[in-house]
């Protein structure tokens, strides 16, 4: 059971898919978005967090390519 068992206080994660996570960031450092993380190889893509201006932390990633 996640926290104190109440349903609504599991964790959970946005993600959004993008074609270049590392473009992304470079477009959310322009605009002066909080980063969280720099951008990361994962097994399956990379990946980076950031903060949106509610406080709400995202993930944003892109997929591996097909014929890598």
């Amino acid at each position: 059971m996640y926290g104190n068992g109440d349903p609504h206080s599991r964790p959970y994660e946005i993600a959004l898919k993008g074609r270049d996570a590392d473009e992304f960031y470079k477009e959310l450092q322009v605009a002066g978005v909080e980063l969280v993380s720099e951008p990361r190889d994962i097994p399956w893509g990379r990946t980076f967090l950031f903060r949106a201006p509610d406080g709400h932390q995202l993930r944003a990633y892109s997929s591996l390519q097909q014929n890598q």
